[in-house]
Parts: C-alpha cells; sequence; structure tokens
C-alpha cells in the first residue's frame, strides 16, 4: 500500500481507521448578569476533563505537531498499539 497525498503533504493510509474526538457545548444566559455560576461549572468541567484525559504528544502525518491533545488513557494505548489516527480539528494526526 502506498501512502495518498493531500495538497498540504499530509500522508494518509488508503485504509484508514480514524478516531473522531468528542465535543462538549454548554448553554448558558447571561443575561442576568451573574456569571459567577457559569464559572464555576465551566471550572468543574474542566477539571473532571484533566482528571480523566491525559496530555497526549500527537503530530500530523507531516510530522508537525499539534499542541494542547488530550485523550482517555485506555483511547490512548488503544490508538498506539493499533497505530490509529486520530482527527482533530484539522488533519489526522498519530501519537509520537
Amino acid at each position: 500500500m502506498t501512502d495518498m497525498k493531500d495538497a498540504t503533504g499530509h500522508a494518509y493510509d488508503p485504509e484508514i481507521d480514524v478516531i473522531n474526538y468528542g465535543r462538549m457545548a454548554i448553554r448558558w444566559n447571561t443575561l442576568d448578569g451573574d456569571d459567577a455560576p457559569l464559572t464555576a461549572l465551566l471550572n468543574t468541567i474542566w477539571k473532571t476533563f484533566k482528571q480523566v484525559t491525559l496530555p497526549a504528544k500527537v503530530h500530523t502525518t507531516a510530522g508537525h505537531p499539534i499542541p494542547g491533545f488530550r485523550i482517555g488513557k485506555q483511547m490512548h494505548e488503544t490508538a498506539r498499539s493499533e497505530r490509529l489516527y486520530l482527527k482533530a480539528n484539522g488533519p489526522f494526526c498519530l501519537l509520537d
């Protein structure tokens, strides 16, 4: 199998297994002028997120590092052992 390259030079295996990331959204009415409950909620969410994920060093298939990536421990082990591509908000990535 040969890798395919896109216009930016990123290479992809023709038979690709991709793991997409999850998203979380919070809707809050700030018109009441009291942002304290929202700030407390966001701090709790961020603290929990950091407890259940690990920082992960990843790079694009062209070798460019992607900062700020976090991943759950089990998925980190699976992605590493199976050489899975990870989908960030942009190019496909691999664990370093």
